[in-house]
């Protein structure tokens, strides 16, 4: 009975929404990605029919939360990107003209993070174009957590994984992650009623 009773609960475990993830930071540990930082007040360049925005190069390091939990920390479950060394230079993504003409407008609003998602889609230059000039951005910019928001990231360094880091990974998996998967789902029921009476009050 106990027998059944154990492989139950951990069914419900690795099948539930919430799960730990370490192993996933021992890997990244070891990796790092090529990346871009906007400015809080971007410099947006016209070239012609053109319009692009500058960033600087930076190399970036991946960080998961320990714990993904869609049911308690339903707003913080994404990966974070965090600078590790700036370069110092600069590159220039393309920006659609719509996106331009917002930023130069005094009654125009932007927010990083919507800015970011249309230039990760673009292939930055490596310099601006001949005759390329400053415009002016005069649009708000919606204050945000600027840990992640104006961060671009490009592939993985290494992309492949090195067979003894797969292994570390796995290890880890196994003797912390798993067990602590399973006490964390054990221990819901127990949370739930302090977690929604603390939201309640929050709330209130």
């Amino acid at each position: 009975m106990k027998r059944w009773l154990l492989l139950i609960i951990g069914v419900q475990a690795f099948t539930s929404c919430a799960y730990v993830q370490t192993h996933k930071n021992v890997e990244e540990a070891f990796c790092r990605y090529e990346g871009a930082s906007i400015a809080k007040q971007p410099e947006l360049y016209r070239a012609g029919d053109r319009y692009l925005i500058a960033a600087e190069r930076c190399e970036l390091s991946k960080h998961y939360p320990v714990i993904h939990d869609t049911v308690f920390f339903d707003e913080n479950n994404e990966p974070k990107f965090h600078v590790e060394q700036n370069s110092g230079e600069k590159v220039y993504y393309p920006v659609s003209a719509g996106t331009a003409l917002v930023l130069q407008r005094s009654d125009g609003y932007a927010a990083l993070p919507i800015l970011r998602d249309e230039l990760q889609r673009q292939v930055p230059l490596q310099h601006l174009p001949s005759g390329a000039r400053l415009c002016d951005v005069r649009a708000e910019i919606a204050e945000t957590d600027l840990t992640n928001a104006g961060l671009t990231a490009g592939p993985r360094d290494p992309q492949s994984l090195p067979l003894w880091l797969r292994a570390l990974s796995q290890t880890e998996e196994v003797i912390i992650d798993w067990p602590a998967t399973l006490g964390y789902n054990c221990a819901i029921p127990i949370m739930a009623p302090f977690v929604f009476f603390h939201r309640f009050l929050s709330e209130e």
